[in-house]
C-alpha cells in the first residue's frame, strides 16, 4: 500500500541550477578524499546535500541521477567509517558509479564520524 505524504508546495522551476553547484563541490569533494582532511569532514555533508537537491527535483526518486546521488552518499560515510576504524593504511574502499576505488588513509576517530553529527533523517526533506 502506498501512503502519500502531504508537504508544501515546492516548484522546481530553477532547482537544477541551483542543484548544480551543489552537486559539482559535492563530486570534488570526493575526488579529494584521498589527499585532503577537509575533504573528509565535508565529503558525507556535502554528499547528503546532493542527494537531498536531487530529491527535490525528483520527489519519487524515479530518475538514475537521484538514486546515484544517495548511494554516493552511503558509500561516502561507510568509506569514511572504514578508514576511521581500519588498522592499515590505505583502506581501499569504492566510492562512486564507475567502480571508482579510492585508498583512503587511516584517520582514527575524528569528530566528523560521531553519528551525532549527521543530521537526523526526521529532518531530511
Amino acid at each position: 500500500m502506498t501512503t502519500a505524504v502531504p508537504r508544501h508546495a515546492f516548484h522546481p522551476d530553477n532547482a537544477a541550477v541551483t542543484t548544480a553547484p551543489v552537486v559539482a563541490a559535492a563530486q570534488e569533494t570526493v575526488e579529494g578524499m584521498e589527499t585532503s582532511e577537509d575533504a573528509h569532514s565535508d565529503a558525507l555533508t556535502y554528499t547528503l546535500s546532493a542527494a537531498k537537491w536531487r530529491r527535490l527535483q525528483d520527489p519519487t526518486s524515479d530518475k538514475l541521477e537521484t538514486w546515484e546521488s544517495w548511494v554516493l552518499a552511503i558509500q561516502v560515510g561507510s568509506a569514511l567509517f572504514a578508514a576511521g576504524t581500519a588498522q592499515e593504511d590505505p583502506v581501499p574502499l569504492r566510492v562512486g558509479t564507475l567502480d571508482e576505488v579510492r585508498r583512503l588513509p587511516t584517520t582514527g576517530p575524528q569528530d566528523y564520524l560521531h553519528a551525532g553529527n549527521c543530521s537526523p533523517p526526521s529532518t531530511w526533506r
